[in-house]
């Protein structure tokens, strides 16, 4: 199974990547390029997709039953991260632009993705 230092060196590397291609398809449109919530939202994703894999690596043992309830857990984090932080600030003028909508899931999609892929990576090895 894959170590907790290889995969966030993957993980970190497609961030970076993700976040380059981000910020080019930004300027490339003639928006600002590092607003304050793109910022945060990769941020926030980027560090609780780190705790899951963490946690799931070397905190949970080999054949843990709580795998699913971290990810529901890092989840729902993410997820109050979002209605707490994101949700209010991106619908003060009461719409959503694609911008504003891109900004909080590309990355969550990103680190969803890298989430996924590492754990079925761990319940394929069992």
């Amino acid at each position: 199974m894959q170590s907790f230092q290889g995969f966030f060196r993957e993980f970190l590397l497609a961030s970076v990547l993700v976040f380059a291609l981000h910020i080019s398809v930004r300027a490339w449109a003639g928006l600002g390029l590092f607003p304050p919530d793109i910022l945060w939202s990769y941020g926030v994703n980027i560090s609780l997709g780190l705790l899951l894999v963490y946690l799931v690596t070397n905190v949970l043992s080999e054949r843990s039953m709580n795998v699913g309830w971290t990810f529901i857990g890092t989840s729902g984090l993410k997820f109050l991260f979002f209605f707490i932080v994101v949700w209010p600030e991106i619908n003060r003028d009461q719409s959503i632009s694609a911008s504003e909508f891109g900004a909080f899931f590309v990355p969550y999609t990103l680190c969803l993705f890298m989430e996924l892929r590492f754990l079925a990576k761990r319940l394929n090895a069992l």
